[in-house]
């Protein structure tokens, strides 16, 4: 299913990767989430070119990404469901590759690796999304793996039914949507997955994740308590309280410090204190998880210099914004 808003110069290249597919029978379900520019006629173009396989609903207001999934799982009709941003694109062979592995071991959800692209002509940087030890049948040591470390949704088919069974639905009108649902991979009888980069996600700048929106950081705070709240009403935070915890904390600090230092126009100080507080009150010894130390060295180094001091770490920002600018552009060659 794809949730469309604001992606008219992209959505034809997503919609024809999706006719393209080698999958017999796919149902392409679209939703206009009430985008203002022209996607909605773009979309009744193609449902009109290719009645009964591409599906468009149309929302008349605006529910942000996980509402408009939510309409997308109503609506669907297939035992998997698949989820496409509506400015990337798939290898025409994704789902019969993921579809065919599925029915072969019976698993509830097959997964793929995916390919960053920049740029025009794209250039592609591979990213992988579920490792070896995320995979296979349930076990404590998989669940583990798969609550410390998240995966892409977009790069998975799940079957329909984990959804229908756990009523799981995305939280509506706000971004990250995919945080609050990162631990419902465990609830998987079993996880398999296909060794090539089968899905293209586009960079762009403009994204509301990436924006200096303060909402955007509300969001990402929002997001962490509520993939906390699931994991305790799955049965998760019984059996992997410590697990959870930590993934709560890299959702709720450590991943919300660096844009609070550098999308907006000055770092957002107050709002690093307020993370602090949190911590502190919640999670006073998280440097001593043993999974801390497997966090990238400027991620350890800043949530301990926001520990120590939220304005040192402002003033420090400060510096490194200055130094970008100053740095000497490429000049072009020739006359």
């Amino acid at each position: 299913m794809v949730p469309v808003y604001g992606v008219e110069r992209y959505l034809r290249k997503c919609l024809d990767s999706l006719l393209a597919q080698t999958l017999d029978g796919l149902e392409i379900v679209t939703v206009n989430d009430a985008s203002p520019d022209g996607s909605l006629a773009i979309l009744r173009e193609y449902e009109a070119a290719h009645p009964g396989r591409v599906i468009v609903l149309d929302s008349p207001t605006n529910r942000r990404q996980g509402g408009a999934r939510n309409l997308g799982i109503e609506a669907a009709r297939g035992e998997f469901l698949g989820f496409v941003d509506s400015d990337d694109w798939v290898n025409p062979t994704m789902y019969e590759k993921l579809y065919g592995v599925a029915v072969a071991t019976g698993a509830d959800v097959v997964d793929c690796d995916l390919s960053r692209t920049f740029g025009d002509p794209p250039r592609l940087l591979r990213e992988v999304s579920c490792t070896q030890a995320q995979t296979g049948k349930r076990t404590a040591v998989r669940d583990v793996a798969l609550i410390r470390r998240g995966s892409r949704i977009v790069t998975k088919i799940v079957r329909r039914r984990l959804f229908v069974d756990h009523d799981i639905r995305f939280p509506e009108g706000v971004a990250y949507e995919d945080n609050a649902l990162s631990t419902m991979w465990c609830l998987a009888d079993r996880i398999e997955k296909v060794n090539e980069a089968l899905y293209f996600y586009r960079f762009n700048p403009g994204s509301t994740v990436r924006s200096g929106d303060p909402r955007s950081i509300d969001d990402r705070l929002l997001t962490a308590e509520l993939m906390q709240s699931n994991a305790h009403a799955w049965g998760l935070t019984e059996r992997h309280k410590q697990d959870v915890d930590a993934r709560f904390v890299q959702l709720y600090y450590l991943n919300t410090i660096g844009p609070c230092l550098f999308r907006f126009d000055r770092p957002q100080r107050e709002r690093l204190t307020a993370l602090r507080a949190t911590m502190r009150a919640r999670h006073p010894r998280y440097r001593r998880d043993p999974g801390f130390r497997d966090e990238r060295a400027v991620v350890r180094v800043a949530s301990w210099l926001n520990d120590l001091s939220p304005t040192l770490l402002c003033a420090l920002a400060l510096a490194v914004r200055a130094v970008g600018r100053l740095a000497p552009r490429p000049t072009a060659r020739g006359g």
